[in-house]
C-alpha cells in the first residue's frame, strides 16, 4: 500500500496509478504528473474510452508539471491554466523537450538538440522500451534530480519479470515473456517494439479475459509485420473473430500446448512472445502465474533440444 512508503525518510516518491486508483482518489500534489500513453482498458469497468481518459487525466489536476507524449494525442493535459508543460516522443524536441536525434551517426535520447543516452547502448529490447527510459529521464530531470551518471543506469536496466523478458534462445529462436501485457496497447506497443530492425516472423502467444477489448488495434498491427497467431484461454474466439483474415490464427488448449505449437512455426531468427493482450485471471492466479508457466514450458523444451542459450 503506497500509505507504508510513509514510514521512509524519503525525498521524493514515485507512485504508478492504475485508472482504479485514480477512480477513488480526488486530491493529488505531485511535483510530476506523467501519462506515458491510453489506449482503452478495462472496458468492462469504464463506461467507455472517453470516461478511462478523463480518469487518467486526473493525475495532471493539480501538479506543477505535466509531461506528456508527443506521439499521443489522449496524453496531453486538458486546459488548465499555469500547468508548465514538457514532452517526449520520437520526434524532434524542443529547448526543454526529449526526443530522438541522430548524431555523429548514431541515435540519442536528447534534450532539445544536447544528447543524452546513446539508444544503442540500451540493454532492453524495442523500441517501446526506448520511450519509456526517455520519459523516466524527463521525470527525473523535471524533479530536479541530479541527473549524473543516471543515464548509464537506465541503459543498464535489464528489466522486471514478465515485461519483455528473455526467457531462453533455442536454435536461434528468441522467446520473450511479456505476461504483464494485460491489455491490447500494450501487445501493440511489444510487437512495434520488437519489429524496428527485424524482419523475422513473430509467433505471437495471446488470449485470456478480454475485459469487453476492441482487438482492431491488433488486427491492425499484425499486417504491419511478419506474424503467426497463437491463441488460448476464454477470450480466444474473439480475438481470432477480431483478426480474422490478418495473420495464421492458431489455437492452443493451454500454456504448453501453446508454446509446442509456436515452436514448430518459428524458424531461426524468429520470436515467439507472449503477449496475451488480455487478463489472466481465466486460468492462472495473476499474469506473473501465467509468465511463470510460459517460462516452464520453454525451458521445457529447452532440456530437450540442443543450441540453447538461456
Amino acid at each position: 500500500p503506497m500509505l507504508d512508503l510513509l514510514n521512509d525518510d524519503c525525498d521524493l516518491y514515485v507512485l504508478e496509478l492504475s485508472s482504479f486508483q485514480l477512480e477513488r482518489a480526488h486530491h493529488f500534489n505531485f511535483a510530476v504528473a506523467c501519462i506515458l500513453n491510453i489506449s482503452a482498458d478495462h472496458m468492462d469497468r469504464h463506461k467507455n474510452l472517453m470516461h478511462y481518459h478523463q480518469l487518467k487525466q486526473k493525475v495532471y489536476s493539480e501538479a506543477k508539471l505535466a509531461l506528456f507524449n508527443r506521439e499521443d494525442q489522449l496524453t496531453y493535459p486538458l486546459l488548465r491554466t499555469g500547468l508548465a508543460q514538457r514532452s517526449f516522443g520520437q520526434r524532434t524536441s524542443e529547448l526543454n523537450d526529449y526526443g530522438l536525434e541522430t548524431v555523429g551517426g548514431r541515435e540519442f535520447i536528447v534534450k532539445g538538440v544536447q544528447p543524452v543516452l546513446a539508444v544503442d547502448s540500451i540493454v532492453l529490447p524495442g523500441g517501446h522500451n526506448v520511450l519509456n527510459i526517455m520519459a523516466a529521464l524527463a521525470i527525473i530531470d523535471a524533479a530536479g534530480i541530479n541527473m549524473q551518471g543516471l543515464a548509464e543506469r537506465a541503459a543498464a536496466f535489464t528489466g522486471l519479470p514478465h515485461r519483455c523478458e528473455l526467457v531462453a534462445t533455442l536454435n536461434d529462436v528468441r522467446y520473450i515473456n511479456d505476461s504483464k501485457a494485460t491489455n491490447v496497447g500494450a501487445t501493440v506497443a511489444a510487437l512495434q517494439g520488437l519489429a524496428a530492425g527485424n524482419d523475422h516472423k513473430i509467433v505471437l502467444i495471446a488470449g485470456g479475459q478480454t475485459k469487453a477489448a476492441d482487438f482492431a488495434p491488433l488486427a491492425e498491427r499484425l499486417v504491419q509485420q511478419p506474424c503467426e497467431l497463437v491463441l488460448i484461454g476464454e477470450g480466444a474466439d474473439d480475438i481470432a473473430k477480431a483478426c480474422a483474415g490478418t495473420v495464421a490464427i492458431h489455437h492452443a488448449s493451454d500454456m504448453r500446448a501453446a508454446v509446442d505449437c509456436a515452436q514448430a512455426l518459428a524458424n531461426a531468427g524468429d520470436i515467439v512472445l507472449l503477449s496475451p493482450a488480455c487478463a489472466s485471471f481465466d486460468s492462472y492466479s495473476g499474469y506473473a502465474a501465467r509468465g511463470d508457466a510460459f517460462r516452464q514450458a520453454v525451458l521445457q523444451l529447452a532440456e530437450s533440444s540442443q543450441g540453447v542459450q538461456p
